[in-house]
């Protein structure tokens, strides 16, 4: 692989992890409810579910998407029934305790989570989106140079990517911690929910509507 076909991969890449989706809202949701720092765990969850589709690409992932195609239907369901779940979640706490007084947006009990059921929470987000799979079954595979050595390919591609990756969520980051301050009012908080359930929800219900 040489330097121009990098720099494209690189440019690609970067623009794609840029586009709003389920792991960039989750990230966003996520600081926004407990701080930069408490949300590291998230972002390493989300990013843990990347590397691992990019490295289940590398291991022939496509081949067995094409031998079992009901496996990736599944896996569609599944994911697509996590995101509703994730959006109904939050449309239920918009609803509850809003009537009272509310702590802090750092206080609530989203912050009673440990560390790693942030990052469980954070990888299904990633995981349950099946188009990652695709994606890196795809795309990541056309900047690999037959003739060179598979698996140092494969390490630039996937660090390079998980870079571009947490570039974003430091972005989305820095506009959920933007947010704190005002989602310590109810009347805010409660919109806020609301309409990051809605997104969620909108992921799933796309994720059945393209299964038919």
């Amino acid at each position: 692989m040489n330097w121009h076909s990098w720099l494209v991969f690189c440019g690609m890449v970067f623009m794609i992890c840029s586009i709003p989706g389920p792991n960039m809202l989750h990230v966003l949701t996520s600081v926004a409810r407990r701080g930069i720092f408490q949300s590291i765990p998230t972002m390493l969850g989300c990013l843990g579910a990347v590397i691992i589709a990019l490295i289940a690409s590398a291991a022939g992932l496509g081949a067995t998407l094409m031998a079992f195609p009901n496996f990736f239907r599944l896996l569609r369901i599944c994911g697509a029934f996590y995101l509703l779940w994730l959006g109904i979640q939050a449309w239920r706490n918009a609803r509850l305790k809003h009537t009272q007084e509310q702590p802090i947006a750092g206080k609530e009990p989203f912050q009673a989570h440990s560390p790693f059921t942030q990052w469980k929470n954070g990888f299904l987000v990633g995981i349950s989106n099946p188009k990652l799979l695709v994606f890196a079954t795809a795309f990541f595979p056309q900047f690999i140079v037959p003739t060179e050595p598979h698996l140092l390919q494969f390490i630039i591609l996937i660090a390079s990517f998980s870079i571009c990756e947490m570039f974003w969520y430091s972005i989305y980051a820095v506009g959920g911690r933007s947010l704190t301050h005002q989602l310590e009012r109810p009347s805010v908080r409660r919109i806020f929910d609301q309409i990051t359930g809605g997104i969620f929800i909108m992921f799933g219900a796309f994720l059945l509507w393209e299964r038919q």
